[in-house]
C-alpha cells in the first residue's frame, strides 16, 4: 500500500472531500439490471444518486472504513425496500472481487487521489479485470485548470515540491488532514485507460464545483472494455 492510500485509510470518515454529481452521460450506457461498482464510494453519495434513479444492483468499496460505516447509516434511509448494497473495505490496487463481475465501474472524484502514471495504470488494470466484456468505466474528475490563477499557483507549488505536473497538496475539511490531489489533462486519462486495454467512447468537459465551492472544469469520460482480453491486466482471484 502506498503513502497516499495510507492517508486516505486514516482520514476522518466524516471529513472525506466529495462534491461531484453523476453526469447524465452515464445513463446512456447502463440499464436498471446493470451490476455497478462504485470505486472509492466514500459515504455513499453516488450510490444514493443511483438508487434515486432506480438502480439497485450496486456494490461500493472504499479504503476508509469509517466512511463506509457512515455510508451504511445514510443508505438505510435511501436503499430500496431496505436492500442495502454490498460494501467492502478495500484498496483499489487489489479489489476483493472475481474477474468480470461488473457491467460498470463508477469512479467519481476518485482519480484525483491516484498520484503517478504507474499507479493509475495499476488501478485501471484492476478495473479492467473486474469488468465484464463490453462493460464500462465511468470517470468524473477534475481537469487541469491552468487558466485559473488559484490553481495555476497550486500546480506551480506542487511542481516546486517535486510532484508531477498538476499535482498539489490539498487540505481536507479538517485543516489537520492533507492529501495529494491531481488534476488531469484528457491525454492523461487516455493514457491510463489505453494501457489497461480500455477504449475511450465518449468525453465531455463540464463545469464542476469543488468541495470549497470553486467552479472549475472537470472531465466526464466513458471507456469501454472490448471483447478482446488484455493479457497484461488479466489475473485470477
Amino acid at each position: 500500500m502506498n503513502i497516499q492510500s495510507e492517508k486516505w485509510k486514516l482520514f476522518d470518515g466524516g471529513h472525506v472531500p466529495s462534491s461531484l454529481h453523476i453526469s447524465h452521460l452515464l445513463f446512456d450506457y447502463i440499464n436498471k439490471d446493470s451490476h455497478i461498482l462504485d470505486l472509492g464510494c466514500g459515504e455513499g453519495r453516488a450510490i444514493i444518486e443511483l438508487f434515486e434513479k432506480g438502480y439497485d444492483a450496486i456494490t461500493g468499496t472504499d479504503i476508509n472504513a469509517q466512511s463506509l460505516n457512515n455510508a451504511v447509516k445514510r443508505l438505510k434511509t435511501h436503499a430500496p425496500a431496505g436492500n442495502l448494497p454490498q460494501l467492502a473495505v478495500s484498496d483499489a490496487y487489489s479489489l476483493p472481487f472475481r474477474n468480470e463481475c461488473f457491467d460498470c465501474v463508477v469512479t467519481h472524484a476518485f482519480w484525483t487521489t491516484i498520484i503517478g502514471a504507474e499507479n493509475r495504470a495499476a488501478v485501471a488494470c484492476e478495473i479492467f479485470r473486474v469488468l465484464r466484456n463490453d462493460g464500462i468505466l465511468y470517470i468524473s474528475d477534475f481537469a487541469r485548470n491552468d487558466d485559473k490563477p488559484l490553481y495555476r499557483k497550486r500546480y506551480e507549488e506542487g511542481k516546486a515540491m517535486g510532484y508531477e505536473e498538476g499535482t498539489f497538496e490539498a487540505a481536507g475539511v479538517s485543516a489537520s488532514q492533507t492529501y495529494l490531489a491531481h488534476h488531469y489533462t484528457i491525454e492523461e486519462i487516455e493514457d491510463f485507460t489505453r494501457v489497461a486495454g480500455l477504449k475511450m467512447q465518449r468525453w465531455s468537459l463540464q463545469v464542476v464545483t469543488t468541495r470549497s465551492g470553486n467552479k472549475i472544469d472537470g472531465h466526464v469520460a466513458i471507456a469501454l472494455k472490448p471483447d478482446a482480453a488484455c493479457s497484461k491486466c488479466r489475473s485470477d482471484k
